[in-house]
């Protein structure tokens, strides 16, 4: 129950700081100084990796086994939910991109 309960967490917790990104993206620019120009590869990032790891979350599921598959994928989204939390303005918008790419990556398998 307790190993259940935290993987829906994480992936709840995920898919939160996915789908709150297009309605603070006005605010988180005039905050942190995004450029306009970045804001579309920003909102496409997280699609961007989510779509390429479809079939490799699949091939990896069935080589390694789903739970342990989750269970990395799960505690990955950790650490990068953590870095995006903490990441400042100074590292700039290409770290953002970078680390919205990388949620989207392991939230495709």
């Amino acid at each position: 129950m307790g190993v259940t309960f935290l993987l829906a967490s994480a992936r709840f917790v995920g898919n939160i700081a996915r789908l709150s990104l297009g309605p603070l993206l006005p605010l988180l620019s005039l905050e942190l100084g995004f450029p306009t120009e970045s804001k579309p590869a920003l909102l496409s990032a997280y699609s961007s990796g989510y779509i390429l790891t479809q079939i490799a979350g699949g091939f990896f599921a069935d080589r390694y086994g789903a739970p342990f598959v989750l269970a990395f994928t799960s505690g990955a989204s950790a650490f990068v939910l953590l870095a995006l939390a903490s990441a400042p303005g100074e590292w700039g918008v290409t770290w953002w991109i970078r680390l919205y790419a990388a949620l989207g990556l392991l939230a495709g398998p």
